[in-house]
């Protein structure tokens, strides 16, 4: 018989037939070795995925489609009532033993009830044509009128006669000319005398308006100079109040410049720059420029000026060695 080879559970191995195998299976379980496929390795148990939530949309959704089935069906609801409701209102309305007519079952949109009613004239009654001109209309009405009023053959109309028909022309004239004289003097009281014409007086010419000028701050000026300052601002009547003569003001004058360069050469500088801009240089320059331009001396123009602003000959020559005298 052939045998096999089995594993026991405590380790041995023994060889049996199958009849044997088998009885063995129903009671214990064994491995077959060589003829059973290998154990496979126990498997990692994977940890339980968390459910994902549902979607709260769709129960929202589906909360919603609910609600507005219920409303359409309670809309059918109450239509269905009052259409029910009508209908009975109808029929207790309706009179008893009320037929149906024979035009019950035509509709008013149809051309029988929209045909057109045929205008009634009254006989002498005159009606303008829908074509006439509209600018004709008075003639045609008066027209109408004198024919209505011509009389018909064989008929005679008289017309009514006045009181005033009676009398004579004598009369008429006469009444006339009372008339005319008792209506004369009403009317001249009723009338009033012309306005006397007012007469428009001329135009006065109007005064000129004053002359309104802005108030304007007076020019301060500086009461404290110093020696820059007083060379910028030095004139004929300051050089000649100097000294007694002509060459003491110069001496005088010449010392204010020694004292600036002892102090500070820059002061110095300042200081020939300001007696350049003085009005007595500027008064130096016009001679200078008159000489010049009449080619004459300078003695010969100053002989001629008696004028006590004018500067003299010796003035001019001190101002000429005060001048050599910076360089």
């Amino acid at each position: 018989m052939p045998t096999i080879l089995v594993k026991r559970s405590d380790g041995t191995s023994v060889r049996m037939s199958l009849d044997e195998f088998k009885k063995m299976k129903m009671s214990n379980s064994t491995q077959i070795l060589g003829s059973s496929p290998a154990p496979e390795p126990p498997k990692a148990e994977k940890a339980p995925e968390a459910s994902k939530p549902e979607p709260v949309r769709d129960e929202i959704k589906e909360k919603a489609d609910e609600i507005r089935r219920k409303i359409r069906e309670d809309i059918k609801k109450m239509e269905a009532e009052d259409m029910t409701a009508e209908a009975k209102k109808s029929v207790q309305t309706a009179p008893k033993g009320n037929a149906w007519g024979s035009d019950d079952h035509k509709s008013l949109l149809d051309d029988e009830f929209h045909k057109e009613m045929p205008v009634l004239v009254r006989e002498g009654e005159h009606i303008l044509a829908r074509t006439a001109p509209v600018k004709d209309v008075f003639m045609n009405e008066a027209e109408y009128e004198a024919k209505k009023n011509e009389p018909k053959p064989g008929m005679r109309i008289e017309k009514p006669r006045s009181v005033f028909d009676n009398r004579s022309k004598f009369d008429r004239n006469a009444t006339a000319k009372n008339i005319r004289l008792m209506e004369e003097p009403s009317i001249l009281q009723n009338k009033k005398p012309p306005a006397p014409r007012s007469i428009m007086p001329s135009p006065r010419p109007l005064a000129p308006k004053p002359v309104i000028q802005d108030v304007k701050p007076p020019k301060v000026e500086k009461q404290t100079m110093g020696p820059v300052d007083e060379l910028l601002k030095f004139t004929l009547d300051d050089f000649r109040r100097l000294g007694r003569n002509t060459e003491e003001s110069a001496v005088k004058l010449r010392e204010k410049f020694k004292y600036l360069e002892s102090d500070s050469f820059l002061m110095f500088m300042d200081g020939v720059e300001a007696w350049y801009n003085s009005p007595l240089y500027r008064q130096y320059q016009e001679v200078i420029s008159k000489s010049l331009m009449n080619r004459m001396s300078v003695a010969d123009i100053l002989s001629g000026v008696s004028a006590k602003t004018d500067l003299k000959l010796e003035e001019f020559k001190a101002i000429l060695k005060l001048n050599q005298s910076f360089y």
